[in-house]
């Protein structure tokens, strides 16, 4: 990643990057030796987040009482010379995520229009005036909203209990 854009960014977005960025990427190796040990089980196409053809992998040689295991081998010597792909296309999706993130950095920058943005920050900073509101608004919007809830519930509740009444009613003059 570009030097000058990581010095732009906090303490926290670095960390946050640099955290994503390592598990993001798996090492060629393992994949091979998980490949070559445990490969006729999918262990590399689980760690690799191929989960779904990992379990593929891992329930054929027991559903068909130990013959699949051939088709298993077979599945991860075409998996081996797959691997390298694997990486690479890793390495591209690391590229994007660096990529998205040095357009971020390029839109937070060019985007100080006013005294609402601050540092990397690309969006505007809300006053904490208009986010505590006084007591009285809060209590009537709480009372207004309960209110609401309740005639609400009551209206429900008398269509219930006719509803409830008139299948009795039914009912009794069946009888």
């Amino acid at each position: 990643m570009n030097n000058e854009l990581l010095r732009q960014l906090t303490v926290p977005e670095q960390t946050l990057v640099d955290a994503e960025i390592q598990r993001r990427t798996k090492s060629e190796a393992a994949t091979y030796i998980l490949a070559v040990t445990f490969g006729c089980f999918g262990a590399h196409r689980y760690y690799r987040g191929k989960t779904g053809t990992a379990v593929a992998m891992t329930l054929i040689p027991f559903l068909t009482f130990g013959l699949g295991i051939f088709i298993t081998y077979i599945w991860m010597i075409v998996d081996l010379c797959l691997i390298p792909g694997w990486q690479r296309a890793d390495e591209a999706e690391v590229e994007r995520t660096q990529h998205l993130l040095d357009r971020r950095q390029t839109e937070a920058t060019t985007f100080h229009t006013d005294d609402t943005t601050y540092g990397a920050a690309a969006y505007p900073i809300v006053s904490a005036t208009t986010l505590i509101q006084p007591n009285s608004v809060i209590e009537s919007e709480v009372i207004a909203e309960t209110h609401a809830t309740s005639m609400s519930l009551a209206s429900t509740s008398t269509s219930i209990s006719a509803s409830i009444s008139t299948s009795l009613a039914d009912n009794h003059d069946e009888l």
